[in-house]
């Protein structure tokens, strides 16, 4: 599959297809190899930093994990993931 593109979604829903089919034949270390790429995978993901408060006091949040942001993080501390802004 030399060049072939695939999103980060795509190759996750393949691993857990993959994972289904292996399940029963294969040993527990495949499993929890395609548990930590799924996760891996899912880290990537970009969230959006959404801003809550009001009045004179906000903040950013992980719109994923609901984690504190501070305006020039480029990645979530709480969950890894890559922060954009909206807003």
């Amino acid at each position: 599959m030399e060049g072939a593109k695939m999103t980060n979604r795509e190759a996750i829903d393949t691993i857990r297809a993959a994972q289904a089919e292996v399940e029963w034949n294969y040993p527990i270390d495949y499993a929890a190899a395609f548990d930590i790429a799924v996760k891996a995978l899912e880290r990537q993901e970009q969230t959006t930093a959404v801003i809550e408060g009001g009045g004179p006091t906000w903040w950013f949040v992980c719109e994923e994990c609901r984690g504190p942001i501070d305006a020039w993080d480029h990645y979530c501390k709480h969950c890894g993931r890559p922060v954009i802004r909206n807003g």
